[in-house]
């Protein structure tokens, strides 16, 4: 158990024969005050607290409130014990409202805001990590065998991003160490991205073989914003496993319909948050009449560094893809499939990478002839050929211009029957962002359109 954690019971159970003394003590406010002195001398800064009942078998404290310019306050503390538990420093049970805990990380190390005193001790360690009790000799110093919060808040703030659950939970110490959760309304924010749940619940239990809490947990009505593509209300379940080193949570996360869906696993490391990650080992969503899908994507959490994520694309509408990319000027049918790497920056900016989709068939692609500029012979034919091409092969190549802006080029193998009796040709074709610019086309069709076509007809034969 780590030296703060011994502090905290041994303070605990001052606290508590302060508490129960206050029954011969006919002066409240001097108890008051000799309590918070105590405190103050064993490193809390700038206690404040009101005994509002004391008996023997009860205490309670109201507007408790400890901390400089950042407060940790408490509106109620109630203790339950017997006469000989509370003289040997226990109590029975431990209950805690109206309290805001505020949770950060300082010097690599998890401090409560209101509690930095401790910290500043000469006697405290502050290179030591969060020690989680879990052996039974841990769990015997813990000096009380109920605890419960209610009505209560936990803020675990991040370098950029802030998580708020609510804290209604429930702690039994025998005959097996037992932590029940319930919170509702959960928030997370990270840079520009936002999610958030109806419900959180979790059921964790000490495992003495493994040395860990173990327990399944679930998550119901996640929403989640400030993602490129917008997101269906979605829930999850799975399994939390935390030891003194680090914690494991495993994970699924499912739409009603389950057309989306992902498994992850996110891993902790209490020793050194640097070697935290979290790892999307797969994840499926819908996309222009075909799907998506990643895998194996690790997102570290302290890393700056771009995070590069291949999309596998499958079955996607031409028609779909191509109206998103010119403002709906062009009509196709078809379907494609690929390959697209995709670089998120950790401020959300994306950036595409050289990727490739090819048909899985045949199909039709039609092109409106003042979408494509020029006014020579050649820029004419490819206009005649683009308004109703039948395509057998069709290879989409996107890209990044040197301008950043979205890159594709389209590369045809079909024929227009209405076209030089529907002779097969070659053609690419490059599309900058929401406008249609002909670029380029094969060289051959810029010297010699019948030399092109003689030789398309001569491969189809």
């Amino acid at each position: 158990m780590s030296l703060i954690m011994r502090k905290y019971i041994l303070l605990l159970a001052l606290l508590f024969l302060m508490a129960g003394a206050a029954i011969f003590l006919p002066y409240k406010a001097w108890l008051e005050k000799r309590l918070e002195l105590i405190l103050e001398a064993k490193g809390f800064e700038n206690v404040d607290l009101t005994i509002s009942n004391v008996s023997l078998n009860s205490a309670s404290f109201e507007n408790v409130s400890i901390g400089g310019e950042s407060q940790l306050n408490i509106k109620n503390i109630v203790l339950v014990y017997s006469p000989r538990e509370l003289w040997n420093g226990y109590l029975r049970d431990l209950s805690v409202s109206g309290v805001t805990v505020d949770l950060r990380q300082d010097n690599g190390r998890w401090v409560v805001v209101g509690l930095e005193g401790l910290s500043k001790k000469p006697e405290s360690n502050i290179s030591e990590p969060l020690a989680v009790p879990i052996t039974p000799e841990n769990l015997a110093r813990i000096p009380f065998e109920h605890l419960k919060f209610e009505d209560s808040l936990l803020n675990i703030i991040f370098e950029k991003g802030k998580l708020s659950l609510p804290l209604d939970l429930r702690w039994e110490k025998s005959p097996q160490s037992q932590l029940t959760y319930k919170g509702e309304n959960l928030a997370f924010k990270f840079n520009a991205f936002e999610a958030g749940a109806e419900s959180l619940t979790l059921d964790a239990y000490v495992n003495d073989k493994g040395g860990e809490w173990t327990g399944p947990w679930a998550l119901k009505g996640i929403i989640i914003s400030g993602t490129p593509i917008p997101l269906p209300l979605l829930s999850g379940a799975g399994a939390i496993a935390v030891n003194q080193g680090r914690a494991e949570i495993k994970g699924k996360l499912n739409s009603e319909d389950k057309s989306w869906n992902a498994e992850f696993n996110l891993h902790y490391d209490f020793m050194d948050s640097e070697k935290s990650t979290l790892t999307v080992l797969r994840a499926v969503m819908p996309w222009k009449e075909g799907r998506i899908e990643v895998r194996n994507v690790k997102i570290p959490f302290t890393d700056k560094a771009p995070i590069k994520i291949p999309l596998k694309i499958e079955r996607v509408s031409v028609q779909e893809l191509m109206g998103s990319l010119t403002g709906g000027r062009v009509e196709a049918t078809g379907k494609v499939s690929g390959t697209l790497p995709l670089i998120i920056g950790r401020d959300g900016q994306i950036s595409i990478l050289p990727g490739n989709l090819k048909s899985e068939g045949p199909g039709t692609i039609s092109m409106p002839p003042d979408s494509i500029p020029g006014d020579n012979e050649q820029v004419a034919l490819v206009r005649q050929i683009l308004e109703d091409l039948k395509y057998t092969g069709l290879s989409i190549t996107l890209k990044n211009d040197k301008s950043g802006r979205l890159g594709i080029l389209m590369s045809f193998e079909g024929n227009n029957p209405a076209v030089y009796n529907g002779r097969p040709v070659k053609l690419n074709v490059n599309l900058t962002g929401d406008v249609i610019e002909f670029i380029q086309q094969n060289l051959l069709l810029f010297t010699s359109p019948e030399q092109l076509l003689r030789q398309g007809n001569h491969g189809k034969n």
